[in-house]
């Protein structure tokens, strides 16, 4: 869409259970914001799911050049996340996804050549305002070209099963 916001370049979702958010055979292309998530910016207790959609080409200030999940459960299925980029700062991070305080399940997604910061695919952390920390799952995945496949910080977990990560 080609425009900035301050997080969340397409959709900013605040969602809080019982609401839930659905994304179904969507592309996110081009979305800028000077934030967090260049797509989508997700954050609060509702879950979201993405099946069968394209992130590509989109660009955040800060962490998640492509997506970024704040304490949301999140569902991910045959999702493509390529192209995207952060800002050249150290201290950005999670180039293709973001997720702080998350417990999260990535299956059959490609994750590929997203730069930036400090060239991590994908980061799995919790920051200090978040009480929870993040467990995220990546079964039968793919994640290539990027400095970093899959980063988890320090009390938060990435499990990564029948996935091929090339660097």
């Amino acid at each position: 869409s080609e425009w900035e916001s301050t997080s969340g370049g397409a959709i900013y979702a605040y969602v809080y259970d019982p609401n839930t958010v659905t994304i179904h055979g969507s592309a996110f292309e081009g979305n800028l914001t000077g934030g967090r998530g260049g797509a989508l910016y997700s954050q609060g207790t509702g879950a979201l799911t993405m099946t069968a959609s394209l992130v590509r080409g989109n660009w955040a200030g800060l962490n998640g050049g492509g997506l970024a999940f704040r304490l949301s459960p999140v569902s991910m299925h045959s999702c493509a996340v390529v192209d995207n980029q952060i800002d050249n700062e150290v201290d950005d991070r999670g180039a293709g996804i973001w997720f702080s305080g998350v417990q999260g399940t990535v299956q059959h997604a490609t994750i590929a050549r997203n730069t930036g910061g400090d060239g991590t695919g994908v980061l799995v952390t919790h920051n200090s305002m978040d009480t929870e920390y993040s467990d995220v799952s990546m079964i039968n995945s793919i994640v290539a070209g990027q400095g970093v496949g899959v980063r988890a910080d320090i009390g938060d977990a990435a499990s990564v099963n029948l996935s091929l990560i090339h660097i």
